[in-house]
């Protein structure tokens, strides 16, 4: 996996990135309701410390409520 996580990763990303505009935000909740739904990104940090990010992924938003 070494060699080929920013690839996976990437290509994860472009898959979902289509689906990005589907469902809605938990407005019930202050912390995100306050988050701009158009935020998309994701990182990744290894554990010898590597980091690989794409699109919003240097944002800061609270992730109280994630899907995986």
């Amino acid at each position: 996996m070494d060699s080929n996580y920013k690839d996976i990763i990437a290509s994860v990303y472009n898959i979902t990135y289509m689906l990005k505009d589907e469902g809605k935000s938990a407005t019930y909740i202050q912390e995100l309701a306050n988050v701009n739904p158009s935020f998309f990104g994701v990182h990744m940090k290894k554990i010898d410390g590597t980091n690989f990010g794409m699109s919003d992924n240097l944002k800061k938003f609270s992730i109280q409520s994630i899907i995986a």
